[in-house]
């Protein structure tokens, strides 16, 4: 039944009963064939009317004669669609942000595989390049240990020589491949566990499940990823409250994966790096390249003495050859409660 406010109220006021309706486009003049179940139909009439080109005057006079419960339901039933429509619009617009973030999370794992995998392959090269080389070093060498034997003569120098060269092509091994995304386990896992997001190799804490998908967070970086995705690694502790009473620090801005310290004087490294250190330890980064030039050697020497004995770092290397060679040193941080 329709325009019976009444009833409406009825419905609103009494359990196993519900309003619907069928909603109407005042514009159009022509129903949207939408069904609205929990909303009572509000009276068109007056708008209808005024759409049509009644006189202003009629149609006031005929507002006076609706009483006044009429007119109050039917505000509070705008209010009811506005405030309905409203919350659909919001929820469209969150799930299209949500898409969107999904699409760059999605874009930019792709694009750090692909950055990973192309360092991997400049490193390759250029170690078989040195391969090569190193191979014509050995065939020189027992061209000239065979001479030498056939004249007598010692080939102590010979024999270090071809071990020296034998250490450098153990080095220059090829780098061990990527590692294939580990199947998922079976045992179920919950909010608060460590887990480890198999495409990336890297493990975080569950912050959320919502069916099939799930939020994690990784170092300073929340992801949502598929359930499937993720493999338990350790379950959260049975002692752990309902509550979590930890303090949140709030993310710290990357600094970036490199500090550029050539130009400085030696005396002004110290205070750089270490403010770039907790920086990049708090945003949580797992590695950085401290670029400080090849030279004299002396800006070298201060950044590895002061990387020696820092707190954060957990070991730092020279660069490869694709990354500066020793004109840079490569940093590895401790890890921290990210």
């Amino acid at each position: 039944s329709s325009h019976y406010s009444q009833l409406k109220v009825y419905a609103f006021d009494t359990p196993r009963v519900q309003n619907a309706s069928v909603e109407f486009d005042v514009e159009t003049l022509a129903p949207t064939y939408h069904l609205v179940i929990g909303l009572p139909g509000r009276s068109n009439a007056f708008a209808i009317a005024k759409r049509l080109g009644l006189d202003e005057d009629i149609i006031a006079q005929a507002r006076t004669m609706v009483s006044a419960e009429d007119l109050e339901a039917d505000s509070l039933l705008a209010e009811v669609r506005e405030a309905r429509d409203g919350a659909e619009r919001a929820r469209e617009e969150a799930e299209a942000i949500r898409e969107r973030v999904q699409a760059m999370e999605d874009e930019l794992r792709q694009k750090l595989a692909h950055i990973e995998e192309t360092r991997r392959q400049v490193i390759d090269q250029a170690r078989e390049q040195g391969r090569r080389e190193l191979a014509r070093v050995q065939s020189a060498i027992k061209r000239l240990r065979a001479r030498l034997l056939r004249q007598g003569e010692a080939t102590e120098i010979v024999k270090d020589a071809a071990g020296e060269i034998e250490a450098l092509v153990e080095e220059m091994a090829p780098l061990a491949p990527m590692q294939k995304p580990r199947s998922a386990s079976t045992e179920p896992v919950a909010v608060g566990d460590t887990v480890e997001v198999m495409e990336l190799g890297q493990t975080g804490e569950l912050l959320s499940l919502n069916g099939q998908e799930a939020e994690v967070r990784v170092g300073s970086f929340r992801l949502r990823t598929e359930l499937g995705a993720l493999a338990l690694r350790a379950h959260i502790p049975s002692d752990k409250t309902a509550e979590d009473t930890r303090v949140h620090r709030p993310p710290t801005p990357s600094p970036g994966v490199e500090l550029d310290l050539r130009g400085l004087r030696a005396e002004e490294v110290a205070p750089i790096l270490d403010r770039y250190l907790d920086n990049a330890y708090l945003a949580g980064l797992p590695w950085a390249q401290i670029i400080h030039g090849k030279g004299m050697g002396v800006l070298k020497g201060v950044v590895r003495r002061i990387l020696e004995h820092h707190p954060l770092v957990s070991s730092y290397r020279p660069g490869e050859i694709s990354e500066g060679g020793d004109g840079v040193t490569v940093v590895r941080f401790e890890k921290g409660p990210h």
